[in-house]
C-alpha cells in the first residue's frame, strides 16, 4: 500500500489520488505549460487559507512542489515527483455525509514536471531494487 504526500511551501497534504500527463512536442517545439499537467484529490479535514488562496483566487498564483510516493510497509520514499510554476486551472471541493474528511480537487498545469525514482534495498535478498519494479 502506498501513500501520497503533496509538499507545498512548506507545508503537506495527504492525497487520495494523482494524475500526471507529459506530452512531449519533439525538441524542435517549444514546450508549453499545457504539456504538463497535473490532477490532484486532497483529502482534508478542513480547507485551509493557504491552499484556497492557491485554488481559488482571482489572480494565478504559480507555485513549485513535490508529489512523495511512500510505501506505508516501510515508510520508504520510492519516487518524488516535483513540478515548478504550476497553477490551478480548475478545483472542486467534495464533502461525505459519513466523515469527517473532504476532498479537493485540483487540476494544475506546470512549466515543467520531472520524476526522481528512489532505488531500494529489499530486506530479503539484501540488494538493490530495479526502477522498472
Amino acid at each position: 500500500m502506498y501513500k501520497l504526500i503533496l509538499e507545498l511551501s512548506g507545508k503537506s497534504y495527504l492525497l487520495s489520488s494523482v494524475n500526471i500527463g507529459k506530452y512531449n512536442r519533439g525538441s524542435e517545439y517549444e514546450p508549453s505549460p499545457a504539456d504538463n499537467s497535473l490532477q490532484l484529490q486532497i483529502r482534508t479535514l478542513k480547507m485551509d487559507n493557504f491552499l484556497w488562496s492557491w485554488i481559488g483566487g482571482e489572480s494565478i498564483i504559480k507555485k513549485n512542489g513535490k508529489i512523495k510516493l511512500i510505501d506505508v510497509s516501510n515508510e520508504a520514499l520510492l519516487q518524488t515527483y516535483s513540478f515548478e510554476q504550476g497553477y490551478c486551472i480548475s478545483s472542486n471541493l467534495s464533502f461525505y455525509n459519513a466523515s469527517d474528511a473532504s476532498e479537493v480537487g485540483i487540476s494544475l498545469q506546470a512549466s515543467k514536471i520531472s520524476i526522481e525514482i528512489h532505488e531500494q534495498v529489499s530486506p530479503v535478498l539484501g540488494e538493490r531494487g530495479s526502477s522498472n519494479q
